[in-house]
């Protein structure tokens, strides 16, 4: 990013890369309206409707009064109480209708509240300024793992663990993005050799000894497992294993003992593998970074249609006004013919006030129907194409909002 300031006073800032471009729309939003006088409305809006909703739902706590679900109204309660610390630093600006409690039984926020906003996004300030953050892959790389991993695992051992970078850096295992919390930090056990003595060692002994001096029996810093006993060895001598602390539990001659190594050339996992991996498997490492992006902002739209082009003398035709990306009820008025006379071909109002409400199901598309009766009658010196139009209910001559238009064709047979 460059800023020039100019000898006018003017200042100029230009922006190298299009992830500066939308960083800089972000900041440029939240001051704006952190600095607004509205933000101390906006907030004891919010303050009124958290002390009405825990009011209106005190009758819930009478114990006169039992109620099934008696533990969820008092966690909608507790929520209600809770939220001067549970939202967003930034409210109001940035409170997202997910962050409101729902009372029971709702199950979406019934109420139009224009501070409360509608479209969520994952990182709250897309609801909006209407640009968000999502991961993006970097680039990616492949290594081998060095053990057997099994599911639910957070450790792995790798090849080579060199240019791998902790809480930047993901695997990909069985189609999920797994972040690597940890690199060369926790160590994973190699079985180094196996073997059995030829005398039994007692509790607490120290000393294991070993008849064969040229047996690979345990180096400095392994461990020696057998039965209870996971113990570091201290040294190795040419007939004796020497170990850090006593044996746990006694050894017999016909106990296995083994000896491991550990091993730091690790990754560790933010959560659990969900898929087995094998020694040998290439593993996908990625570099991911969150982005800026631009989201579509949503528009109120609507439309008119008819449920045939023409109808007959006798019949019955609909009318259907849609609407998407509405938040409320949009009430719009309608009239049949408009500026015709067509009270001797339609029986049924021609004039009315109609809305389009959205459903529990998403707020997306909602849309009203009406039914129109044709005369049984009509002469044929009148029949013709009978005009729709419909408009935003009191804005019939606001000329910058678009009017619904359609018409059907009314014939005598």
């Amino acid at each position: 990013m460059t800023i020039q300031f100019h000898y006018d006073g003017t200042v100029k800032v230009t922006y190298e890369t299009e992830q500066e471009r939308l960083e800089g729309e972000v900041e440029s939003w939240y001051h704006a309206n952190a600095s607004s006088n509205e933000r101390d409305y906006i907030l004891q809006r919010l303050r009124d409707l958290r002390d009405n909703q825990l009011q209106s739902s005190d009758w819930t706590q009478n114990r006169d009064v039992v109620l099934s679900d008696d533990g969820t109204w008092q966690t909608y309660r507790q929520a209600l109480r809770d939220l001067p610390t549970k939202l967003p630093d930034n409210a109001p600006f940035l409170v997202a209708q997910s962050d409101w409690p729902i009372e029971p039984g709702k199950g979406i926020w019934e109420d139009d509240k224009e501070f409360i906003k509608e479209f969520a996004d994952p990182v709250g300030m897309g609801t909006t300024s209407w640009i968000g953050k999502r991961p993006n892959v970097i680039s990616e790389a492949s290594a081998i793992s060095s053990n057997d991993v099994g599911v639910g695992s957070t450790v792995i051992e790798l090849s080579d663990i060199e240019g791998i970078t902790a809480n930047e850096d993901y695997i990909s295992n069985n189609g999920v993005d797994i972040i690597i919390s940890k690199v060369g930090q926790d160590s994973v056990p190699r079985k180094i050799q196996s073997f059995t003595l030829d005398a039994a060692v007692g509790v607490g002994a120290t000393i294991i000894p070993f008849t064969d001096p040229h047996g690979n029996y345990g180096k400095d810093g392994q461990r020696l497992v057998v039965g209870s006993n996971n113990i570091s060895i201290l040294s190795t001598g040419s007939t004796t294993l020497t170990l850090t602390s006593g044996l746990v539990s006694g050894i017999s001659t016909t106990d296995t003992v083994e000896t491991y190594s550990d091993h730091y050339d690790t990754i560790s996992l933010g959560s659990t593998v969900q898929a087995a991996i094998t020694s040998g498997d290439s593993i996908v490492i990625k570099k991911i970074k969150e982005e800026y992006y631009r989201q579509e902002r949503p528009v109120l739209k609507d439309s008119i249609e008819l449920s045939s082009n023409t109808v007959s003398a006798g019949s019955t035709f609909s009318f259907t006004i849609n609407t998407w990306n509405a938040t409320r009820p949009i009430w719009y008025q309608y009239t049949i013919g408009y500026d015709q006379d067509v009270s001797e071909m339609i029986t049924s109002p021609v004039t009315g006030i109609v809305s389009t409400t959205p459903t529990s199901a998403g707020r997306n598309h909602a849309k009203v129907t009406t039914v129109v009766s044709v005369a049984s009658s009509i002469s044929e010196d009148i029949i013709g194409d009978v005009v729709i139009h419909a408009w935003y209910d009191g804005k019939e001559n606001d000329i910058s909002l678009p009017h619904l238009e359609t018409k059907i064709g009314i014939t005598t047979i």
